[in-house]
């Protein structure tokens, strides 16, 4: 099984290509914000240096935001090309999600009591949002509290708030919860959704911007 996933909802651009869970290469680029100019060139570069096409890959993933939203609209529009034009596979995860999966990966080994993180993205436009899930020892779950702060609001809410366990990459995080989405997290949420392993989460197949920032109110 060959797969590739990549995340273009950030400053960079991540790309990992994976046979039977096994990374074959991996790339991140240090060129920010252009995910535009580089992104379908690496990818190609990638596949011709195995000596592969897309046609041989069993599935495409990329997330689908929050975040960056002209390297969300780059990489949802790639995958929607491949899903048309070379009848791929393929799937779009929420960043929340991939955050979450990537902190119970992480703790899955360990013996641990029932509990709930939130996962704070940076907007991009002085706002953070907040998506809260409840982790448990055979999956995680998003708890439908999803919220927007500003960056003094969200401060406050820190401070009031600091036995509670937050991660993502919001700029008021401290420095140890901040982190990047995990490629390899990614990939391996995303082929037990192709296994049909249900670790309580949702996906889809829609090459669509995960979020309006009107309708979190």
């Amino acid at each position: 099984m060959i797969s590739l996933i990549y995340d273009c909802s950030g400053l960079n651009f991540s790309v990992g290509l994976y046979q039977n869970q096994q990374l074959m290469f991996g790339k991140k680029t240090t060129e920010s914000h252009k995910h535009s100019e580089i992104m379908v060139a690496t990818i190609d570069d990638m596949l011709k240096q195995h000596k592969l096409h897309y046609k041989d890959l069993d599935f495409v993933a990329t997330t689908k935001g929050p975040g960056s939203f002209t390297g969300l609209r780059v990489g949802l529009a790639f995958l929607k090309t491949l899903q048309i034009l070379a009848n791929i596979k393929v799937m779009a995860v929420d960043n929340f999600t991939a955050y979450a999966y990537h902190y119970y990966q992480k703790i899955q080994q360990q013996k641990f009591a029932n509990h709930s993180i939130f996962v704070a993205l940076d907007s991009g436009n002085q706002h953070v949002y907040l998506c809260g899930f409840n982790i448990v020892q055979n999956g995680f779950n998003k708890n439908s509290w999803l919220k927007s702060f500003n960056y003094a609001d969200f401060a406050s809410y820190l401070a009031e708030n600091q036995q509670t366990i937050f991660i993502g990459n919001a700029k008021n995080l401290p420095e140890s919860a901040r982190q990047e989405i995990s490629i390899n997290a990614l990939q391996e949420l995303c082929f037990l959704q192709y296994r049909g392993v249900n670790v309580g989460c949702n996906f889809d197949d829609k090459a669509e911007i995960f979020y309006n920032i009107e309708n979190l109110y």
